[in-house]
């Protein structure tokens, strides 16, 4: 038996297109139930967002575990034509061996609320390899995770040492964050925003959103799979 669960209800990005709708995507990561309580396994969520509105338009979900009841209700906030403001602020089920205080559901919904008002304009792995030139790809995950995997030509700077070496950085040069799964590269991108650099992206997901297509020519190294 395979060990992943995908579900999806609404639209997907080529469905969306086909309706001639104006949209844009959120990609992140989760965990099944509370991180400190054991055997809380990673997924994926993909949310297909109505770029007027901020409407759910779809949403799809890669996991090991609780992928069915994320669908039930992004399903049920589809037909109800909530949008990610309404679903950020749902009450969901919580208790540490099922569900986080804040679920991945709200959690993704408040990364897309972050696109709609500016706050944040996170860019896929797609976009950044179309670049022509490339922005400049920084690394900002710990040493320790960087000895065991690694993209090829990134610069290394530890968000932790981030503040201390900003003069290694170019205000004026193009900037594209990564870690692994993109939430320290937001907390990067805010913090370089706020030191006046103009020109800076959170690759969404990090490297680990891009796994497959990295894994066979640009990463370097093998991280242990958690889950295993």
């Amino acid at each position: 038996m395979g060990k992943l669960v995908a579900g999806r209800t609404g639209l997907n990005e080529k469905e969306a297109i086909a309706a001639d709708l104006d949209y844009f995507v959120t990609l992140t990561s989760g965990r099944s139930h509370a991180g400190y309580y054991p055997g809380s396994k990673e997924m994926w969520i993909k949310y297909v967002v109505e770029n007027a509105t901020g409407r759910l338009l779809g949403a799809q979900i890669v996991g090991r575990d609780g992928v069915d009841k994320r669908i039930d209700v992004l399903a049920t906030a589809i037909i109800g034509g909530m949008t990610v403001s309404d679903i950020i602020d749902l009450e969901l089920a919580y208790a540490p061996p099922f569900g986080a205080a804040k679920d991945p559901v709200n959690m993704t919904a408040m990364v897309a609320e972050n696109i709609l008002t500016g706050v944040s304009k996170p860019i896929t792995w797609e976009e950044y390899f179309s670049q022509d030139p490339k922005s400049k790809l920084v690394d900002v995950r710990s040493g320790e995770e960087r000895k065991t995997i690694y993209i090829q030509g990134t610069d290394h700077i530890p968000i932790d040492e981030l503040r201390s070496r900003l003069d290694e950085l170019d205000p004026e040069t193009p900037i594209t964050i990564h870690c692994r799964i993109g939430q320290r590269g937001y907390f990067t991108e805010q913090l370089l925003k706020g030191r006046g650099f103009k020109n800076v992206q959170n690759l969404a997901g990090g490297w680990r959103s891009m796994w497959g297509e990295l894994a066979e020519d640009k990463l370097l190294g093998q991280e242990p799979d958690e889950d295993e």
